[in-house]
């Protein structure tokens, strides 16, 4: 299994829940601030006047699912486990090595 420092992933730890956060709280204004009223035609008509807004809310909400993967990744490797396996090694690789006859 892959070890890590603890400083690393500590640091790590911080700095992807640090993004994520700044991603969480800044999505809403920015779907605030490109919020649409009227008809349906009116709508259109703003989207295409001024894309700027709208794109970068659809770039914003695109990063929430990797940030939080990261976040995710970063806590499963943090925490110890204390979970031992009940197979021994060699049994392991005999179930692994296809038997040909």
């Amino acid at each position: 299994m892959l070890e890590l420092p603890k400083k690393s992933l500590r640091k790590s730890l911080v700095v992807t829940g640090l993004i994520f956060t700044i991603v969480i709280f800044l999505w809403p204004v920015f779907m605030a601030n490109s919020a649409l009223d009227g008809s349906v035609e009116m709508q259109l008509q703003q989207i295409r006047q001024h894309p700027v807004p709208f794109r970068l809310n659809f770039v914003l909400a695109s990063f929430i699912a990797p940030s939080l993967s990261a976040l995710l990744i970063t806590v499963s490797l943090f925490f110890k486990t204390r979970k031992t396996s009940t197979l021994k090694e060699t049994e392991w690789n005999e179930r692994k090595r296809p038997h040909f006859r």
